[in-house]
């Protein structure tokens, strides 16, 4: 193993980020192409939540449910469909991206969370997420063993955004290069998640490697059901955007996520220092910027030796 692999990241105690997350386009001609497909990819995830357990892929997923909804969703949804919803925990409503439950604050909308599916495997969920038994919900949920044990171990020393453990914990054959608070790595699309902040993304659950082979059947599975019920452009959405390069970097509890195209800020760990982890990519977008830094490509212009300015000063130079 080389020196610089250790998982472990250094960080502010007793200090938390508020849940957002902003996006900016790099020109108005990217937004105008990728921002319906970026649209697209990120339906993926909530088409497959539900059609996963409505389908009888699955026994159990978790969802939110704001009060009003509940009675209409008991009424008429789940009552026809047999499926039950157990109201475990009132959470706070928030925008952005949150990697934890908000509390209720008086006076402003909030909603019930907890397991939707199979009566019995609601019931089993309820026991399990009683004593914490994260195990035990990681597989009624459909989860990789090797992800839950990863996400538990990880959650519990504070990495909730857990992206630079995920890249730690990438077999080295997939490691193209690393140094101090950095890695670049390989990653299979069907695993990425480093574009779940605005949505894009295969799997429900957090992977624990970049190319879990778990992961990537689970997220294959979906595919199949998805392809199966006619969203096939949601698929290919997502397969394009995850196959781009991608950059994340966190410091003080802000993470950025930069594409050629696009670039996301939000809230992550509160690390005293900065970690970056880069994705290499298989596929690059039209109307992406040029750069010096990744993930960007860098200007193909004439040399500067080879200008018309450039000649034209030589010239002066040897007429001096």
């Amino acid at each position: 193993m080389s020196e610089f692999n250790d998982e472990h990241m250094d960080l502010i105690p007793d200090m938390d980020m508020p849940p957002f997350a902003r996006m900016a386009w790099v020109s108005n001609e990217a937004k105008e192409a990728w921002e319906p497909v970026l649209r697209l990819a990120s339906e993926f995830y909530d088409i497959m939540e539900s059609l996963s357990v409505y389908s009888g892929v699955r026994d159990v997923m978790t969802t939110s449910l704001y009060p009003e909804e509940l009675v209409v969703k008991t009424r008429e949804d789940f009552a026809e469909n047999n499926i039950h919803f157990a109201p475990i925990a009132e959470v706070g409503d928030y925008e952005g991206f949150a990697h934890y439950h908000p509390p209720v604050e008086e006076g402003k909308p909030w909603h019930y969370y907890g397991p939707l599916g199979r009566p019995e495997a609601v019931n089993q969920f309820v026991l399990a997420d009683a004593v914490q038994d994260h195990e035990k919900m990681g597989e009624l949920l459909g989860f990789p063993k090797c992800c839950t044990t990863f996400f538990q171990r990880e959650w519990t020393k504070g990495y909730n955004d857990p992206i630079w453990q995920i890249a730690m914990n990438t077999p080295e054959e997939n490691v193209l290069l690393r140094d101090k608070n950095f890695i670049r790595l390989k990653a299979y699309p069907e695993v990425l998640s480093l574009l779940r902040y605005n949505g894009p993304r295969f799997t429900f659950h957090i992977p624990c490697s970049t190319t879990c082979e778990a992961s990537k059947k689970v997220a294959e599975k979906w595919v199949a059901v998805a392809r199966k019920y006619g969203y096939h452009e949601q698929v290919d959405a997502l397969y394009e955007v995850l196959s781009w390069p991608v950059e994340w970097n966190v410091l003080h509890g802000i993470a950025e996520v930069k594409t050629p195209v696009f670039k996301i800020v939000t809230n992550s760990v509160y690390s005293k220092e900065k970690y970056t982890v880069q994705i290499e990519g298989s596929r690059y977008p039209e109307y992406a910027a040029t750069g010096l830094a990744f993930p960007f490509r860098k200007p193909s212009g004439v040399k500067i030796t080879e200008s018309k300015s450039f000649e034209r000063a030589e010239r002066d130079i040897k007429v001096d």
